[in-house]
């Protein structure tokens, strides 16, 4: 508790005990006046035969003390001022109690008399604000609504209650009946102020009991029960019942509440430090703390119930925790880990036992090195499977150019033996065609040789092939162009089936009259590359059904690839999509 904190109770501790005094004498006679009524102890209280007066100031002084006490429980500093609120508004009840049957002026008397329902109505709001604190949700926006409203409600029940004198909607009574204050009436009114208070106290034990844990509800329970009591006990003051109505209806109100807050402080219900003191206590941890003289070997000052004794290693920790937090594993006890840290006032231990983490860490290190050891081998597989594939893509690619070469020169080979005998430009044709074969064994050739140094080809060296090529066509005859727009590196095997389909067609343009060959290479979506090759001529036959490209046709569909070939009265439009990875 702050100082300014504990001065204000302080304050409030010395008025309740200057009240109390001057009570005492009054009630001796010491301080007479024309207001008070004699100084007789049986006329303090108008039924002479139960006179409560002295409990009241008994009453009053406890509430000096225990109020005080109770508040200091209190870690929170909003239950604190609740708290404070609700004792010292017992502690001005008792004495405007008190007061009231001593004074004899009818309008002090009945201004008394009002002053009654603040407390009947302002303590269950607190305890309802204590409620909503100690469930956490008094910051909630629908919670700070509902407090405002409870205020606003409440400020107007009192409002309706100190105007009583001119609408007598709360009491009823004849202001010229001498004994007005005994034959009074109760009026709707009354009956919305004795309802307010009893919903405030449901209220605050069903805020309780729908925060509070499992094993804290059965307190909450029994708690309820005496403030059930209380309800009935005021419901036969209300009905005038004899033997309730006869006695101090603002003493046992106070006694009742007051046995409620103490059994919810010592419950654990309301937080308060002796609460968390057994908590503390319960703690599943072996948890010890030690006074800053520990140093020289004191035990600890509180320890949890699972505490063990001190052991040497964990006095060495505390020790050693002079000048910041230790954490120390020592070697005699490997599975125990002892954690010191200063706190305020003291040293903390905590001795953690790892015993159950060695032994798994211990069964996962072993799994760790079998994990290991596995995948030591499931690499030495992959590179060994790696090899394997890239050696047998080789020999496919060796074979597959060998076949292809073979073929080339076998076709070469018939031409130039087709020669001899032929006019000029058919044997001029002829050696053109055996030319551009010979020229695509040479760079199939080159194919292998890039494929043995793993090298890929990137977009200038594809460049530099077709441009080559399209040299060869223009020397032909052929009017070509090409365009190479691939932005990654692209395999062996994929330039080696489009440098395929590429001859294939271009040599097929060969036969064509007047042909002009245009060719285009760019990436294609899902790691493939896309070649694009647009042949127009000045004949009017559909070249697509042309017996040139129906032996295209029969090539490409021998070549592992994806390929559209649409065509029309002197042009054709061939598109191959080849997979870079294959």
């Amino acid at each position: 508790m702050r100082a300014a904190d504990r001065r204000q109770v302080l304050v409030a501790c010395a008025a309740c005990a200057l009240a109390i005094i001057v009570l005492l004498l009054l009630s001796e006679g010491l301080l007479d006046h024309d207001i008070w009524r004699s100084a007789d102890r049986d006329a303090f209280y108008p039924l002479g035969h139960y006179n409560t007066t002295p409990h009241m100031a008994a009453t009053v002084a406890i509430l000096s003390i225990w109020g005080p006490f109770s508040c200091w429980r209190c870690f929170d500093p909003l239950v604190r001022r609740y708290m404070a609120g609700c004792f010292m508004l017992f502690a001005g009840w008792m004495l405007v109690v008190i007061v009231k049957y001593a004074v004899v002026w009818d309008p002090a008397v009945e201004l008394l008399w009002y002053c009654f329902y603040v407390p009947i109505l302002l303590v269950p709001m607190l305890c309802v604000f204590t409620a909503f604190r100690a469930a956490g949700v008094d910051g909630r926006p629908a919670v700070v609504r509902c407090r405002r409203a409870l205020l606003a409600i409440n400020a107007l029940l009192l409002v309706v209650v100190f105007t009583n004198g001119i609408h007598h909607a709360v009491f009823s009574f004849g202001a010229t009946d001498p004994d007005w204050y005994e034959n009074y009436e109760y009026a709707p009114l009354y009956y919305a102020v004795y309802a307010m208070a009893v919903g405030q106290f449901v209220a605050f034990f069903a805020l309780l009991f729908a925060n509070a844990y499992r094993q804290l509800r059965g307190a909450i329970v029994t708690v309820s029960l005496i403030c059930a009591l209380a309800v009935v006990y005021g419901l036969a003051y209300v009905l005038r019942v004899p033997f309730f109505f006869s006695g101090n209806f603002s003493l046992s109100y106070t006694w009742f509440v007051c046995v409620a807050i103490e059994l919810c402080f010592d419950f654990g219900i309301i937080p308060a430090f002796a609460h968390y003191g057994r908590l503390f206590q319960t703690l599943p941890m072996d948890v010890k703390v030690f006074s800053l003289s520990a140093e020289r070997g004191d035990g600890p000052v509180y320890a949890t119930f699972q505490a063990g004794p001190v052991s040497p290693q964990g006095r060495s920790c505390v020790e050693a925790c002079a000048t910041g937090p230790v954490r120390l594993i020592s070697d005699v006890t490997p599975d125990v880990v002892y954690h010191a840290q200063r706190v305020s006032g003291g040293i903390t231990l905590v001795t953690e036992d790892i015993s159950a983490i060695s032994s798994r860490r211990r069964v996962l290190e072993q799994r760790h090195a079998a994990l290991r050891s596995s995948c030591a081998l499931l690499e030495q597989e992959r590179l060994m499977r790696e090899r394997l594939r890239k050696q047998e893509s080789e020999r496919a690619l060796y074979d597959e150019v060998d076949q292809s070469i073979s073929e080339a020169l076998g076709r070469a080979r018939e031409l130039m033996c087709q020669v001899e005998g032929l006019p000029g430009d058919e044997a001029v044709f002829k050696l053109t065609i055996a030319k551009m074969l010979i020229s695509y064994c040479k760079r199939k050739g080159g194919i292998v040789l890039a494929r043995r140094s793993d090298c890929d080809f990137e977009r200038e060296k594809l460049q530099l092939i077709v441009g080559e090529l399209v040299t060869d066509l223009q020397t032909a005859g052929v009017s070509c162009g090409a365009l190479v727009e691939t932005g990654e590196m692209i395999p062996v095997d994929a330039v080696s089936v489009l440098y395929d389909c590429l001859y294939d067609f271009s040599i097929a343009s060969l036969y064509c009259v007047d042909p002009v060959l245009m060719m285009y290479f760019s990436d294609y979506s899902d790691g493939a590359i896309e070649m694009r090759l647009a042949l127009s001529t000045g004949e009017l036959r559909n070249l697509a059904e042309s017996e040139e490209m129906q032996e295209l046709r029969v090539l490409l569909d021998g070549r592992d690839v994806a390929y559209r070939l649409t065509g029309e009265e002197g042009s054709l439009v061939l598109v191959v999509v080849v997979r870079k990875e294959r």
